[in-house]
Formats: C-alpha cells, structure tokens, sequence
C-alpha cells in the first residue's frame, strides 16, 4: 500500500493556530467563528468543494467567575464556570462550605448540604457524570457546587441546560480541592464567595464540509469527520483542534485524487455543550435523506495528545445514544483493523463507549467510528495545549483513517 504523504509540519501549524492564536473556542462565539473561516480558507485553498450549514442551539459565554474563602483566611482561588451553570446575583453568593460525597447515596443528605456551597470531587466518569453529580447536589439544596478536579486543573463539562435545580457550579484544581478538604477536616468554618456571570440565548454555530467529488459513484459518499469548538478555559488542542488539523491535511493531499466515491471532510460546530454533538445531530437531520448513501463516518476526536508512555491508538465502535446501546457494523470495523496492520499499526477497539460526532450516525444506522489516542490527562482543562500534543501521533490516525477512506472510495466492490 503507498502511504498517503501527511505532513507533522502541517498538522503542528493547523493545531498551533487553533489553540494558540485562537485560543479556547466556545461554540456559538467570535473564536468559533473565526476557527470556520480558517477552516473554509483551508478548504478553498486546497481547492475542495466548500459548504458551509448553520444551526442555532442554547449557547453560554461565561464573562466572569470569581471564587474568594472569606474565612478563615481570605484569599482567591482559580475556576471556571461549568457550562449551562446557573448565574449569581453580580455581587455573588457567599455561604458555608461543606463536602459532600456523591459516590453512594447513602452518603449524601440533603440535611449535610442545604443551603450551603458544596465542595465535590469531581466523578471519574468526566461526560456523563459531572453533569449528573451536579444535578444531584443541587437536588439536595446545596445553594451552589465547586468539583475539585481529580488530578489536574480545573476541567469544564457541561451541564443540562434544561435541569430546573440547576445552581452556580464551578470547577477547580485537584491541587486547590485537596486543600480545601484538608481545613474541613481540620475543623475549620470555611466561607466562600462565588460569583458567575454569562449570558444565555439562542447562537449559531455552524459544519464545515468539503467535498471531492466522485467520478463514477458521487452519490456515494466516505466522510472523514472532527469538531472545532473547545469548553471553557481551554485551548482544545488536542480536543479537538488535533482532530481539526487530521481532516484538513487529508482534504490536502487527498485533492488532487479523482476517486470514485465522494469523498467528505466534514468539521462539526457545537460538540461539547449537552446533550452533545449538536452540529453533527443537525447534519443528520438535515440529510436524513442521504445517509443510506454514507458508505461510513471516520471521526477524529483527541487524536494527539503526547502525554502517557502507555497511552495507544484505539477505535471506539460502540456509543449509548436515547438509552439504546449502538455499535458499528464488523465489516467497517475490521476493514479499518486491517488497514493498519497493512500499514504497521496496531489498533485497539474500544467497547467502552464513545461520545462524539460520530454518535447521530450511528444512531440512524450508518457505520462509525472514533479514533482516539487513550487516555488525555490534560482533557477539558487549561492545560490542554499546544505543548502537550505530539503531531506524530496525530499522523498515525491521519494515515490509517485516510487510507481506508481512499481504499473504500476506490473499492470495485464494498464488503457491506
């Protein structure tokens, strides 16, 4: 098999723009709508077909958040807010610090928390959880929640935009969690400060999609996919403006071919907020018609990190989606297995479930996968950047992904 030409240099410069020059791209906001226009100058250069399809979700701009202990020594602490939390009163709230444990019910009483501002550790289970734990906590009064992160700096999650008990959440570092736990146990009354302000209405956010179209079957279509918004706080590097940057070295050196089937690069707006993976569910939607026609959805989504000696290449294949479990189809699975054998990487699929936008196509039944490098200690946090993503790596999913969409393009016959 000839290697398809993907270029370290190239995937470095497309990250190094999103994240440092852009920075922390919130859906819906000025940083989300210039990462499109570099996407859609991308694809106009390369000479791609381009489209560009807006949608409008429940968007939130955080502008300040503050938290201060009051006693017993004054002093301020580093957070973000978690998206959707609910707002304050501009001068803030201040009340009694307490810690609950949500790790069993039988720990958490609405007695130990009402009224008071409720310190949590943060669940290990970042995207389901954080939103449930916060929801719980607010169900048993807590007048507001800080998570402590589990071992890195503050991380955002989103929270339900439509939950009635919502109250101010924020997020702070493991580092700062611990300390805070430590003059609890001390038996120290400990006050807090929180103030969180945002706005809240109707955004638009917006898909990307280029095109090559095909020469004998264009109405069949391969799509190699990622998202271009980040949460709060954080440059998303590696999530997902890696996944960014593997699509659009693709679109690059995939120009000048004349495939058979169409090929699609596809960059999806509004990833991250709840319930998640609004730009691709507004795709599906839109083309509900035409999904019998995708041969299948290769979707990159925090394919760089550069962080454990242990971390390795791996597909997710199975997501839970409107309570029912869904997995890819075994042809398409094994089809990408092989390719990298063929190419000399090892892939490992995963069966723990995968929460990205290749979830609404798989619910309507059209193959899909995720790759990912596992695992990202640096996920959904400050430190999420540029310095911590190995642009090699990000090549290894751009050459197995790109290949088995130009095997699939080019194929007499599909397994399927």
């Amino acid at each position: 098999m000839r290697l398809l030409p993907v270029s370290e240099k190239y995937v470095y410069e497309h990250v190094r723009y999103l994240a440092d020059q852009i920075g922390p791209r919130i859906f819906g906001t000025a940083a989300e709508k210039k990462t499109t226009k570099y996407v859609l100058s991308k694809f106009e250069e390369y000479g791609v077909n381009t489209n560009i399809e807006t949608f409008r979700v429940f968007g939130f701009v955080p502008k300040e958040t503050k938290l201060e202990i009051t006693k017993p020594i004054q002093r301020k602490i580093n957070c973000v807010p978690l998206m959707y939390s609910e707002v304050t009163p501009p001068d803030g709230i201040v009340g009694q610090l307490t810690c609950a444990n949500v790790e069993t019910d039988a720990e958490l009483k609405p007695k130990d928390i009402a009224n008071k501002i409720a310190l949590v550790r943060a669940p290990p289970d970042h995207l389901l959880t954080y939103r449930e734990t916060a929801e719980k906590v607010a169900k048993q009064g807590a007048a507001g929640i800080i998570l402590f992160s589990r071992e890195s700096s503050a991380t955002s999650f989103s929270l339900n935009p439509n939950e009635a008990s919502m109250v101010p959440s924020i997020s702070i570092s493991s580092e700062e969690g611990q300390n805070l736990l430590m003059q609890l146990a001390a038996g120290h009354e400990v006050i807090v400060k929180l103030q969180v302000t945002a706005a809240k209405a109707k955004v638009e956010s917006c898909n990307v999609i280029g095109s090559i179209n095909g020469t004998t079957l264009p109405h069949e279509k391969i799509v190699l996919s990622a998202h271009q918004d980040s949460v709060i706080n954080s440059p998303g590097a590696n999530d997902d403006a890696s996944g960014v940057a593997a699509v659009l070295e693709l679109a690059r050196i995939m120009a000048e071919k004349k495939p058979k089937r169409t090929l699609a690069f596809m960059i999806f707006g509004a990833e991250e907020p709840y319930p998640y993976y609004l730009g691709s569910w507004s795709y599906v939607q839109k083309h509900k018609d035409e999904l019998t026609n995708i041969i299948g959805i290769l979707n990159f989504d925090m394919v760089g990190v550069g962080a454990k000696i242990d971390n390795r290449p791996c597909l997710k294949t199975t997501a839970i989606c409107q309570g029912k479990k869904l997995k890819t189809i075994e042809w398409f699975e094994e089809y990408i297995l092989q390719t990298g054998k063929e190419l000399g990487y090892e892939f490992h699929p995963l069966e723990v479930l995968g929460y990205s936008d290749q979830v609404p196509f798989l619910f309507n039944n059209v193959p899909a996968v995720q790759f990912r490098w596992m695992d990202d200690p640096w996920y959904h946090s400050s430190d999420d950047k540029l310095i911590n993503v190995d642009p090699e790596k990000i090549k290894t999913m751009a050459l197995v992904a790109g290949n088995t969409a130009l095997k699939l393009a080019n194929a007499p016959k599909l397994p399927r």
